[in-house]
């Protein structure tokens, strides 16, 4: 069951990966060129699509707003 749920989401990033590595290889690309697209593209569209899917519920209002508010409180009375 878990296997059938999770290998369909694995397999695009594995195949990306594999993308990656290949056009890596063949056009000699730089490190820098591919952490650069990886930090200021794929980064950006990876999170702003899981914020699309992502299920809105009370619960998941709360999460961010607590994991943003006790590490502010924690700094002021440290």
């Amino acid at each position: 069951m878990l296997l059938s749920t999770l290998l369909p989401k694995m397999i695009p990033l594995y195949v990306l990966v594999l993308l990656g590595f290949i056009a890596g290889k063949k056009l000699k690309v730089q490190q820098d060129s591919i952490a650069k697209l990886a930090i200021y593209i794929a980064a950006p569209v990876i999170i702003f699509h899981g914020g699309l899917r992502a299920p809105l519920n009370p619960s998941s209002f709360w999460l961010p707003l607590v994991f943003f508010c006790l590490p502010m409180l924690l700094s002021l009375f440290w």
